[in-house]
């Protein structure tokens, strides 16, 4: 057995994997909830292969130390993961994410709270930067297929910034995003995601926007208003065309006004810090970060659904919808955010809600007719499934 718990950023969580094996038979059951009530199950491995079974494990355990769990009690089964990286023992480093805006109120109240300052949220690729005495390590914020325990290193994919030489400031590790002028994040993906690292990546720029170590110092325990100021002070001694340090906003009126500045220049949105909590790697702590974006919402119909996974594995994962262009009902993509109960509604009767009206939010509509970032907002009663038109060229 295996327990997991985290229990920073005002969360009180747990997560138990236990491998029970039998003459012909491996299982791996996940036990998760709050500390000190009745827990949920989740069916993680259920088959005749331990290697397979023990691999499900150790993705699960990787995973919640990702999220911020920290593991309190193990049988042994599988060791902790490494918490260095094998070249040149670089700590590993998983970046902290960021929660979602609840509603619009909850956007104004924190826009006039005085203890969140804002940042424009940029469109690119989140990025871990080392600066060691050769040069810049530069790692995604996705886990390597080979070794899960370590994010992906992009260092090769861009050679214009692993070039880059600071020797004064080895150690030091920076919070960034990569961001190319001119390119979506899905194109920029491709390029610094290719192993052969022939892409033209020569426009990638990073923008700074934290920092977690300044040379031996550790700043992860500080809070973001100290960061900040360790910040202005690196500004002035990290100079390069290819390097930027994001602005913050502070006061009502100019957080105010970069939100709508971002959006009226077509930007994704904004970031709301709080000043005075700490860093927490690998975790989404509550009232800590959070991600106010542009959206909108379409009329689509339910054209059926996905297999779940996880603690979803005996329900569906995902809501497929479309919307009828030149007459015929056309896939547009997959959304989840449904609540246990819809979601088990579903599952249990798809039958009540396939061909039915589905409300979708999302950022935008691309040109191909899809959404991006789809969520599953409700289903509607009020809408007749022949008036979710997409007329092809529509944005």
């Amino acid at each position: 057995m295996i327990r997991l718990e985290c229990t920073s950023g005002g969360h009180n969580k747990y997560y138990e994997l236990h491998l029970s094996r039998g003459s012909e038979r491996f299982t791996v059951e996940g036990l998760y909830g709050a500390i000190g009530q009745a827990p949920k199950k989740a069916l993680i491995y259920d088959g005749d292969n331990e290697q397979e079974a023990l691999a499900e494990m150790q993705k699960k355990q990787l995973e919640k130390q990702k999220r911020g769990y920290i593991i309190v009690g193990s049988g042994g089964a599988i060791s902790p993961a490494p918490a260095q990286n094998k070249k040149n023992n670089l700590p590993t480093i998983w970046p902290m994410s960021a929660q979602g805006v609840k509603d619009e109120a909850h956007l104004q109240a924190l826009l006039d709270d005085p203890r969140y300052i804002a940042q424009e949220k940029l469109d690119g690729m989140r990025a871990i930067v080392h600066i060691t005495r050769t040069g810049l390590r530069i790692f995604s914020r996705s886990a390597g297929v080979e070794d899960p325990s370590r994010p992906l290193e992009k260092t090769s994919a861009l050679p214009h910034l692993s070039r880059l030489t600071f020797p004064d400031l080895s150690g030091t590790i920076l919070d960034c995003e990569i961001l190319a002028p001119g390119i979506d994040s899905a194109t920029l993906s491709g390029t610094v995601h290719r192993k052969n690292g022939n892409g033209d990546s020569t426009t990638v720029q990073l923008f700074v926007f934290d920092i977690l170590k300044l040379g031996d110092r550790d700043l992860g325990v500080l809070t973001l208003e100290e960061r900040l100021g360790h910040l202005v002070t690196l500004q002035r001694q990290l100079h390069s065309e290819f390097i930027h340090f994001l602005p913050w906003a502070r006061t009502s009126a100019d957080k105010r006004r970069l939100y709508e500045s971002v959006l009226a220049s077509g930007g994704e949105g904004i970031m709301l810090k709080r000043l005075d909590e700490i860093y927490v790697q690998g975790g989404r702590p509550a009232n800590n970060w959070y991600k106010a974006k542009k959206s909108s919402t379409f009329d689509c119909v339910v054209m059926g659904f996905t297999g779940g996974k996880g603690k979803y594995n005996e329900t569906i994962g995902a809501v497929v919808f479309g919307q009828y262009v030149d007459g015929n009902l056309t896939e547009l993509g997959q959304a989840s955010g449904m609540t246990d109960r819809i979601r088990k509604q579903m599952g249990r009767n798809p039958e009540a809600f396939v061909g039915n009206v589905v409300l979708i939010q999302g950022m935008e509509r691309l040109k191909s007719g899809a959404i991006r970032h789809p969520r599953f907002v409700s289903m509607r009663a009020d809408k007749h499934p022949q008036d979710c038109i997409w007329y092809q060229g529509e944005q």
